[in-house]
This record gives structure tokens, C-alpha cells and sequence, in this order.
């Protein structure tokens, strides 16, 4: 284990806020591979009371042979877990792949892949008035809300296919990789109540 961000947190050598597991899988034990953000990394709580930990525990508890790895952290979007499927969670050879989607990922997603050309971005640094005319913050989604008062929006269109352009891709490669894919959506207490 090393030491990540925050420094008072324990992070394995994979950089995830999650036990060190064996790359080889132990025998007869099932392996899920959750891909998430703050929530599956269980921001504000200790590593063991995140859903990864709690599930595998409960999975421990009724006899179940698993292993739930919790491949998360704070700020990831599809496109961030799907890479973290490339880099870390496939080597493990898991048996499922979860992707922990949280609507903000959307207009995240959308937001951190609609930049503009390197030339524009060096004016926007330099130049108030290009600021003022390329007016990029109001280019972006500002809020999950705007993807059920705008749904048929260009920007709000744009963001839902890229994001599902994202989710298969992570679908593909998962099976590929001889996995199960499965995705939940951890709505907003607004859509809720």
C-alpha cells in the first residue's frame, strides 16, 4: 500500500482506495470490478463502509466466494473508468465489470472533451474580449438539471452521445476481455423526490 490524496488516506499500489489484491484469481472465487467516481469510492467515509467494500462483506457474510474491487475516484467520468478498466481493473482478469454511473458524469464528460483548438485556447488565455466572444462557460452544462429541462439541446444531445458512445465502448472492451458488463445509475435526490 502507498500513501495517495489525501495523504491521510490508504490507497493500494494501483493508486485505489481498496485492498491489495493478487492478480492471479483464487479459485473458486468470483472477481467484480466496479468502476466509479467519489461514490463508489465513498467520499466522506472510511474505505470499509464504501457500497464495493460493504457488498463484498455481505457477499463474505452468506458465503458467497467474491471479491469486489472498487476502481473509483473522486471526479472520474466514463471516459476516466474506462481507462481505468485498460489500465488496472483487466489485468485482474475479473468475471463482471460495473460501471457506477452518477449523472453529473454526463455534463462532465461533455464539458472536459469540448475544448477548442490549441490557438483558440491560447487567445481565451490572453484576451478578454475573445473571452467575452467564444463565451465557453456558456457552451458547457452547467448542472444535471439541464439534462431534463433541455433534453433535445444541442449541447445536452451531444453530451447523451458521447456518453453512451463511451458506455459501449467500456461494454466492448469488457466483453472482449471474456467479462460481464452490467451499469447502474445512482440517480440525484432531486429525480428522487
Amino acid at each position: 500500500d502507498g500513501v495517495g490524496w489525501p495523504p491521510w488516506e490508504e490507497f493500494n499500489g494501483d493508486g485505489l482506495r481498496d485492498r491489495t489484491r493478487t492478480r492471479e484469481k483464487p479459485d473458486g472465487v468470483t472477481r467484480i470490478a466496479v468502476l466509479g467516481d467519489s461514490v463508489t469510492l465513498g467520499a466522506e467515509l472510511s474505505p470499509r463502509e464504501a457500497y464495493p467494500q460493504l457488498l463484498e462483506a455481505r457477499f463474505a457474510s452468506e458465503g458467497y466466494r467474491a471479491e469486489v474491487m472498487n476502481v473509483a475516484l473522486w471526479g472520474w467520468s466514463t471516459r476516466q473508468q474506462r481507462i481505468a478498466w485498460q489500465r488496472i481493473a483487466r489485468s485482474y482478469r475479473p468475471d463482471q465489470a460495473v460501471l457506477a454511473v452518477c449523472l453529473n458524469d454526463i455534463p462532465e464528460l461533455f464539458n472536459n472533451l469540448s475544448r477548442p483548438p490549441p490557438w483558440l485556447a491560447r487567445l481565451h488565455e490572453a484576451s478578454a474580449l475573445v473571452r467575452l466572444l467564444v463565451n465557453a462557460e456558456g457552451r458547457e452544462i452547467d448542472s444535471v438539471e439541464r439534462l431534463f429541462a433541455e433534453p433535445d439541446a444541442p449541447r445536452v444531445r451531444e453530451a447523451m452521445d458521447r456518453f453512451f458512445e463511451e458506455v459501449r465502448a467500456l461494454r466492448s472492451e469488457v466483453e472482449a476481455d471474456g467479462a460481464a458488463f452490467a451499469a447502474i445509475v445512482f440517480p440525484f435526490r432531486f429525480q428522487v423526490e
